[in-house]
């Protein structure tokens, strides 16, 4: 029975290992770190161009404060921890891919730690990436036209 417990896991590990190949494991591994890069240092530009199109203007049409509230990063708040693969789905040319990372906030001298989750969106096979909250992936009036992969059973 404690071989099944153990070998489990890594069959886990190694499915998931299989769903994207090398090509674009890499391209997903570098825009990821871009993305979060952006996050972390407060690069608004960086960070709305590897946000999803839809996302941008949803929050657009809502006005200027609601957009400015929602890409409004301060670098010197909070550091970002390496996001960790929680999930990927795959479609045809679609791949959907849910991370799970840690923000810590450095407010007064103490850490405050909040998880929180984004979805990693290629349409291409893997060529080029584009991100979104979690919270706006599981919302279908943001970017109504996005396939949610991940929310499929």
């Amino acid at each position: 029975m404690k071989v099944v417990t153990v070998f489990i896991p890594f069959l886990l590990v190694f499915l998931f290992a299989c769903t994207l190949n090398s090509e674009q494991e890499a391209e997903l591994n570098e825009s990821t770190q871009s993305y979060l890069a952006a996050r972390q240092n407060g690069a608004i530009l960086m960070y709305v161009s590897k946000t999803h199109p839809e996302v941008i203007r949803y929050y657009k049409s809502l006005g200027d404060s609601s957009f400015i509230k929602k890409f409004e990063l301060s670098p010197s708040e909070f550091s970002i921890s390496d996001a960790s693969i929680e999930q990927i789905k795959k479609s045809d040319d679609e791949i959907h891919v849910l991370y799970t990372s840690q923000s810590v906030e450095h407010m007064f001298s103490s850490e405050v730690k909040d998880t929180f989750k984004f979805v990693a969106i290629s349409t291409d096979n893997g060529q080029q990436w584009l991100y979104m909250d979690y919270s706006d992936y599981v919302d279908k009036s943001i970017a109504p036209s996005v396939k949610r992969l991940l929310l499929e059973n």
